[in-house]
């Protein structure tokens, strides 16, 4: 079983290496991205003492005198769990994520937390304090091996590499495996009629609809969910390798919660075709955590020239 989940999952990574090192025409990133940098205005803390807890989730009001003075002059407008998801893993062990919390100001969030690191070394309320990554979008040209003017057809060169043909004749997959996809917002997506493309009708089964994502591109997210599990041998679009399997979709793009979300419905692997500059102690915990139940993290080995780490600085 684990030999054809390996090929399943070396199907999607040796596709992404075709992807070219640009962001493709029509991806319009969030206000405010910069690549490789960090999410403005937006700090993750790891809570290890109950005075630098506020009166009340998501309040302000700081249990310690000194630490609300300091939010005020950052102009902290919300101090709140940052992933009360956790409490539905029926796990033993939450790998700290139940007590990291989001702080979100109008301010310089550098600034800020060296103000906070300044005063943790006194009250020691937090055992780590960092910024969140802003993902950066693995590339796909507009004329990688196309057929027919489709962005999703051509000549299946990556699944030869893996001999995909001969892994068919192990498995297929199957409809109750749920494969998780984290990646932009879907293209030819209508909410009256739903999927447009042939590849992607009645293949996704959840879309986190709840946590819209601010990417926008013409036909990322559409892409890389025909490679994880789009329809097979209905002469039209393009092979996948998993093709019997079910897709959980989420548009969040690099959102620890919304790769949380993908693991609580179920997904037995989730495929991010993006990637981050730096490293996070909450990511590699959110990563954990997914593994203890049962996730496997499928992450981008990388093609862009920003000198992003390795997909293995998590673990």
């Amino acid at each position: 079983m684990k030999n054809k989940l390996l090929l399943f999952l070396l199907s999607i990574i040796f596709s992404a290496q075709g992807f070219a090192q640009e962001l493709p025409q029509g991806l319009v990133p969030p206000k405010g991205y910069v690549p490789g940098g960090f999410v403005p205005g937006k700090l993750w803390v790891k809570i290890e003492r109950e005075e630098g807890l506020s009166k009340g989730d998501p309040s302000v009001w700081m249990n310690n005198e000194d630490l609300q003075n300091l939010f005020e002059k950052n102009k902290v407008y919300s101090f709140k769990r940052a992933f009360p998801i956790v409490d539905k893993f029926e796990v033993p062990y939450k790998f700290g994520l139940d007590s990291v919390y989001e702080i979100l100001c109008k301010c310089d969030e550098n600034k800020l937390m060296e103000d906070i690191k300044q005063l943790n070394r006194e009250y020691r309320f937090y055992g780590y304090i960092e910024k969140e990554p802003v993902p950066m979008l693995c590339s796909t040209p507009n004329d990688y091996n196309l057929q027919n003017g489709n962005p999703i057809s051509g000549p299946d060169s990556a699944g030869n590499l893996i001999h995909i043909q001969t892994a068919w004749n192990y498995s297929k997959g199957h409809w109750r495996t749920r494969l998780g996809v984290n990646d932009c917002n879907l293209s030819q997506w209508n909410q009256e009629n739903g999927w447009h493309h042939e590849d992607i009708y009645g293949k996704i089964v959840f879309w986190d609809t709840l946590s819209p994502g601010s990417w926008r591109n013409d036909f990322h997210g559409l892409f890389v969910s025909g490679i994880v599990a789009g329809a097979t041998n209905n002469g039209k679009g393009k092979a996948s390798a998993g093709y019997n399997c079910s897709i959980l979709f989420s548009s969040h793009m690099g959102s620890a919660n919304a790769l949380l979300l993908l693991s609580q419905q179920g997904a037995r692997a989730i495929n991010c075709s993006w990637m981050t500059n730096s490293y996070s102690q909450t990511m590699q915990n959110t990563i954990n955590l997914m593994d203890a139940h049962g996730t496997l993290v499928v992450a981008a080995v990388g093609n862009d020239p920003m000198g992003s780490p390795p997909s293995w600085e998590y673990q």
